[in-house]
């Protein structure tokens, strides 16, 4: 018998992952990597002859905009620091035993990896018919997860690294959900930056999200964060508004205001 390296096999067991595990429509396949660190890819529902020993398995589902290596799951940055918001996907690692002579058959556990925070946007002081777009970035996103260790375990990056994700709702609907989908936050300061948009004109409001995302990493990852931004647009002179705000981070009816500029 062949391994899946096509090296003859001494012990040879068999491996095989259930197919039933993973959510409809998925094509991906578990890395699995041996005590040497050789890595090979098995295709769920079918019977993968390998030598026998202990191996590593972790899978990630849906993948794509993921990169996975050594039980770490890390987004693909669009630009710079800058990351697209996390695809909805869960995982799974396990450590596995195959026996000589027998089919040891694994069945995936696949966990939620990822959490949505919510951007609920009031804006007064101008016609919110003539606002073109609003744009909510925030600061000091996770990268990385330990699959493992579940949802919220992120890893720290090297200073400098500051990654930030950007949504925009366009055209701008008046008290609508703006939805970031994020792997987690860092432990750094998290800062949210939010640009208005109004024809030729574009306005910024800066404030630290510290308080309204403490926890976030710890929180249930099926149950969004919800940030209720308002933001008043003082203007005399559109050329020359200022824009003051709020937010007021939101759990189970509990509402605390936090100042900004």
């Amino acid at each position: 018998l062949l391994g899946p390296d096509g090296n003859i096999l001494a012990h040879p067991g068999r491996l095989t992952v259930d197919p039933d595990d993973l959510p409809p429509g998925s094509n991906d396949k578990p890395v699995v990597t041996d005590e040497d660190g050789n890595k090979f890819l098995i295709t769920p529902g079918v019977p993968t002859d390998v030598e026998e020993g202990d191996y590593q398995l972790i899978i990630a589902t849906p993948s794509d905009g993921l990169d996975v290596d050594d039980g770490i799951v890390s987004i693909l940055p669009k630009e710079g620091n800058e990351l697209p918001p996390a695809p909805d996907f869960g995982a799974d690692r396990q450590n596995i035993t195959v026996e000589r002579d027998k089919t040891t058959e694994v069945k995936l556990n696949l966990r939620p990896m990822t959490r949505e925070v919510h951007f609920k946007t009031s804006i007064t002081g101008t016609d919110v018919t003539a606002i073109t777009s609003v744009g909510v970035t925030l600061y000091s996103v996770a990268r990385r997860v330990d699959v493992s260790k579940g949802f919220g375990a992120v890893l720290a990056e090297p200073s400098g690294a500051g990654y930030f994700t950007t949504i925009a709702q366009s055209p701008y609907v008046p008290d609508g959900i703006i939805p970031m989908r994020l792997l987690g936050i860092l432990s750094e300061r998290p800062r949210i930056e939010v640009k208005v948009v109004i024809g030729d004109s574009q306005y910024t409001y800066n404030e630290d999200a510290t308080e309204g995302l403490e926890g976030f990493n710890k929180g249930n990852p099926d149950e969004p964060v919800v940030l209720l931004i308002n933001l008043n647009i003082e203007q005399d002179d559109l050329e020359e508004a200022k824009v003051t705000g709020s937010i007021k981070p939101w759990d189970k009816g509990k509402e605390v205001e936090i100042d900004g500029n």
